[in-house]
């Protein structure tokens, strides 16, 4: 898609636009995930030395590396890159050069290192409405409207301190080996906000009539190589399985994680078909999905529930094909045809094939099963990126029971409030259908005796 950068366009502006992923850079996904070097490398001294060095001043409210942000400002900051992601990362307005910058931002004339890779910085303009699309958002909602206000302002005033590694480049852009033959590591300390956000207001009325946004250089730095593709509203992934239930951040920063560390594993290793495997101590997943030390270390039962909760909507959205915990140690097993690779077609096929590969019966259980769920819940949505993993759940039930047990149970589970909980996705369904066919078989046979 090409977008003239003088004017501005709606993007989403068809079906394919609706379905495209929002594209993030792996530098600044690295910054919102947690990391003890986050705490255990900060130095305030450092940051202040940052500031003076570049001629900024420094807030004072940071204490450590990385970013920190609420469910409703990540959802507004995906939403703003999903816009940048329509454009290629170009914009829809006339972009800045690094020169711009230096006026605006760095007053001893000089820009931090993290722009030496940064030709230049994209501009996005954006109605309220558009960004409130784009973060999945409801656009009929005032209350909503309100959260994205204060969201954007936190977006556009917080300062955060990034860190990261990243490989070194010739003055030809080409990545550079050491001596011992190994690429060359540069280490990148920066402070900045996540956007700078200009207010274009109507002259007569005082009302917001657009955004112009540029995004801080931790989303473009070697973005180009070093980018995950997130799909949109796939936080509706997770409502489809919660409900109504207010779902943990931490829930929705762990399928960031697992997304993050698919992207890193799937560029280290291109044998095709490899399952990739997460062995983890579950302290550093707390940590990597930013769980205060009060909690994971002085709160151990409230931090192994709210993992528990976090892998188990994992493994429901597919995700997963199984999580185990042992003691301390964690064992995550991926479920590859879930996650997006930088070849978007690619995950299409591998999905469809997928979807194909499963029985007939597998298929009929399927569509009974969101049949019932409608007809005892007007409010039930059909997902069809659950789907692999609804079927993959059908055929484990169907080596253990017949097709036509697995109807009996879910026609007379789901009209049943107690049950149509217990019983609410296939998963659960496999978990307690031994459960519900004795109760089935016993209410059956109560009735035929009072008969």
């Amino acid at each position: 898609m090409n977008y003239k950068n003088n004017s501005h366009k709606s993007l989403d502006t068809n079906e394919k636009e609706k379905e495209h992923p929002t594209a993030i850079g792996l530098y600044s996904v690295k910054n919102l995930l947690g990391h003890e070097n986050q705490l255990s490398l900060f130095d305030r001294d450092q940051i202040q030395d940052f500031g003076k060095t570049y001629g900024i001043q420094v807030q004072d409210n940071i204490d450590r590396f990385g970013i920190d942000l609420t469910d409703i400002q990540s959802r507004v900051m995906e939403g703003i890159l999903r816009g940048f992601s329509l454009t290629d990362y170009k914009g829809n307005m006339a972009s800045k050069e690094k020169a711009d910058l230096i006026r605006e931002k760095y007053a001893f004339g000089d820009l931090p290192a993290i722009y030496k890779n940064i030709k230049i910085i994209p501009c996005l303009r954006a109605t309220q409405a558009e960004i409130i699309k784009w973060a999945g958002m409801n656009t009929n909602s005032i209350a909503e409207r309100e959260r994205l206000v204060d969201a954007l302002n936190h977006l556009a005033t917080t300062q955060y301190c990034f860190y990261y590694d990243r490989i070194a480049v010739d003055k030809n852009g080409n990545p550079e080996k050491g001596s011992d033959g190994k690429w060359k590591q540069q280490e990148v300390v920066a402070v900045s906000t996540l956007f700078e956000i200009k207010e274009i207001r109507n002259k007569s009325s005082g009302a917001i009539e657009y955004y112009e946004i540029t995004p801080s250089a931790i989303f473009l730095d070697q973005r180009e190589s070093n980018f995950m593709l997130i799909p949109h509203n796939w936080r509706e992934d997770v409502k489809a399985i919660v409900g109504s239930k207010k779902t943990s951040s931490y829930t929705f920063r762990f399928l960031l994680f697992l997304r993050y560390q698919h992207e890193l594993m799937r560029r280290s290793n291109h044998e095709e078909g490899k399952q990739f495997k997460i062995i983890s101590s579950w302290e550093d997943v707390a940590i990597a999905i930013k769980m205060p030390e009060s909690v994971y270390k002085r709160k151990k039962e409230r931090a192994l529930k709210i993992l528990d909760e976090a892998f188990y909507v994992a493994k429901e959205a597919g995700y997963l094909l199984s999580y185990d915990r042992d003691g301390s140690v964690v064992t995550l097993i991926l479920n590859g045809p879930k996650y997006y690779s930088s070849d978007h077609s690619s995950f299409e096929e591998k999905s469809t094939k997928l979807i194909n590969h499963f029985t007939a019966s597998a298929h009929e259980l399927w569509e009974l099963f969101n049949e019932e769920k409608f007809k005892n819940d007007p409010k039930h949505k059909i997902s069809e990126a659950l789907k692999p993993n609804s079927l993959r759940e059908f055929e484990k039930l169907l080596e253990e029971w017949s097709k036509e047990e697995i109807i009996q149970v879910v026609c007379w589970g789901l009209r049943l409030k107690l049950w149509h909980n217990r019983l609410s996705s296939p998963a659960k369904l496999r978990q307690n259908i031994a459960e519900a066919m004795a109760e089935m078989n016993k209410s059956s046979t109560s009735e035929y005796a009072s008969d």
